[in-house]
């Protein structure tokens, strides 16, 4: 679909740059699938607050710890819809979210932030490790299930499973 948007712009303005277009927009439609998808799931689960909070968060965290990439951005869309729109009705008890809670924290410590992909240094990973682990510790205020959750998920996509 991206294509098919960046050649029609490229028409309309052969100056455009189709490459640069489609990645763009591959981006926005990726957000805008993901969204649409949770919010069809919230036509069930009524959690639209939920999803909010979790995508909010999701993007700071993830934007400053990093992560591996799913292998398609329609895969990506899926799964990242699919998780917004669930993880706002899974509840654990408190001693879950603690446990939780810490090891996304220790995980974060130790390897945030872990990009699996080509990036310009911009010289804050210490902020940025900093900031992903004071927001996993925070947690141990709130105890919220839906933080626990998106904390570790995250955590996970960190984890240098593999040699790039």
């Amino acid at each position: 679909m991206s294509t098919i948007i960046a050649q029609s712009i490229n028409k309309a303005d052969p100056t455009t740059d189709i490459e640069l277009m489609e990645y763009s927009l591959k981006n926005r439609l990726n957000q805008a699938f993901a969204l649409l998808i949770a919010g069809l799931m919230c036509l069930y689960t009524h959690q639209w607050l939920g999803v909010v909070v979790t995508y909010m968060l999701l993007i700071v965290i993830r934007g400053r710890s990093g992560g591996v990439h799913l292998p398609s951005i329609t895969l990506c869309s899926l799964v990242s819809g699919m998780f917004l729109g669930f993880v706002p009705v899974i509840k654990y008890s408190n001693e879950v979210v603690f446990i939780l809670t810490l090891i996304s924290a220790v995980i974060f410590i130790i390897f945030a932030p872990n990009y699996f992909h080509d990036r310009d240094d911009d010289g804050r990973d210490l902020q940025n490790k900093l900031i992903v682990t004071i927001i996993a510790l925070s947690n141990l205020f709130f105890l919220s299930s839906l933080m626990a959750t998106v904390l570790i998920v995250q955590a996970v996509t960190i984890l240098p499973w593999r040699r790039r």
